[in-house]
């Protein structure tokens, strides 16, 4: 844990020392593809650190592509580069949450029909007079507000959304199993 170099006394967060200590390893080739990291619980022994900021550098490290985390296996340099992590696969929020080790969760805020007007029209590819749904989800990491979702869907492109219980299934499923019923 060399590369590593943590200064309780800057004025730099914790994590964000952390964080930055592991991807420039990374980055300098100290750290390569596939090298395990330590666990959180090393490096928060060892640096005597919280778990929180442990977990935050790590989450950012992942989210920005450096790592990877395996359950059961461990947090490991990222194999392919940077660049190539973004959008090679779409994945639903759900998966991705608990790609990381996150509990996902959606709280449902409101659901509800109403017809295109100008305003939506102009900044969309919706036409004026277009029955339109438009839902509103708050969505959480383990407890924590993460991401405010607001959506808006053609009303036929969607049947039954009602039927859907919003807060356990996710609007990906949803609309993947709707496109795959009406290509078939």
């Amino acid at each position: 844990m060399d590369y590593i170099t943590i200064n309780k006394y800057s004025l730099v967060p914790l994590y964000s020392q952390l964080k930055e200590s592991i991807k420039e390893a990374i980055q300098n080739g100290i750290l390569k593809p596939g090298d395990k990291l330590p666990t959180e619980h090393e490096i928060c022994n060892h640096f005597n650190l919280s778990r929180t900021v442990t977990r935050q550098a790590f989450y950012e490290l992942m989210s920005e592509g450096y790592i990877v985390r395996y359950k059961s296996r461990g947090t490991f340099v990222n194999q392919q580069s940077k660049e190539n992590v973004f959008f090679k696969e779409i994945i639903s929020f759900n998966d991705e949450m608990k790609m990381y080790g996150f509990e996902p969760k959606t709280e449902l805020i409101s659901i509800e029909k109403f017809i295109c007007n100008d305003y939506i029209a102009e900044k969309s590819e919706f036409n004026v007079g277009d029955e339109l749904i438009r839902i509103q989800r708050l969505r959480y990491r383990n407890d924590d507000p993460i991401v405010f979702v607001d959506g808006y869907y053609r009303a036929s492109d969607i049947p039954e959304i009602e039927k859907h219980d919003l807060r356990k299934r996710s609007m990906f499923y949803i609309l993947r199993k709707i496109l795959i019923t009406i290509k078939v």
